[in-house]
């Protein structure tokens, strides 16, 4: 019984001074600039809102005639993609109105599942059309906002700006402000028209 204790105790011995060898060993300027690049590429984690069309800027944006896509607008769907949409407008004789469609034109896989409305993204992440149909890929800038979107030469055609869930509540507040102004342009001009016919 005692020998076997003294192996084992042995062996715990050679254990515990090879481990703090190997913790006490600096890394070397190869290890610790590989580190850096890992720390300065991983980029930091930025929230958006989902389902908002945004306007596209860009060469994208533009006739298929000139080396554009007719991307005019771009939303985060609920299934975690980013879909670039063309805008067509027609107009409804019935109601004198004009209508705005939309068509999709391609999308994005954005390897995230969304979480409500919003979802979270790492800057500097690449992401893939899922299609393949022009070979493109968007990355999402330093600002946490913008989406820039390349061809398959690697050339930047242009870019569109996500909301946050902070622009989004400004975007509403807005709205709903210059529907309130609207209305009450509108009922006071009724009221005016009323008050001189009556």
């Amino acid at each position: 019984m005692p020998v076997h204790a003294a192996e084992s105790n042995s062996a715990n011995n050679t254990t515990s001074v090879t481990q703090e060898t190997q913790t006490n060993v600096e890394k070397t300027d190869m290890e610790k600039t590989v580190d850096d690049l890992m720390s300065e590429t991983e980029g930091t984690t930025t929230t958006l809102h989902v389902g908002d069309k945004n306007t596209c800027f860009g060469k994208m944006a533009t006739s298929e005639l000139f080396g554009g896509r007719y991307y005019d607008k771009a939303a985060i769907e609920e299934d975690g993609t980013l879909v670039f949409y063309r805008q067509i407008e027609e107009h409804n004789y019935s109601t004198d109105m004009t209508e705005y469609h939309y068509v999709k034109k391609n999308s994005f896989n954005l390897n995230t599942e969304t979480q409500g409305k919003t979802i979270q993204l790492q800057t500097g992440s690449r992401f893939e059309e899922t299609s393949n149909l022009h070979g493109e890929y968007v990355v999402l800038a330093d600002d946490g906002r913008t989406f820039q979107v390349y061809n398959q030469e690697g050339e930047e055609i242009g870019h569109v700006e996500a909301d946050t869930p902070e622009s989004h509540k400004t975007e509403v507040i807005a709205e709903i402000g210059a529907a309130g102004v609207m209305a009450g342009i509108y009922f006071g001009l009724k009221h005016k028209e009323n008050h001189i016919n009556g």
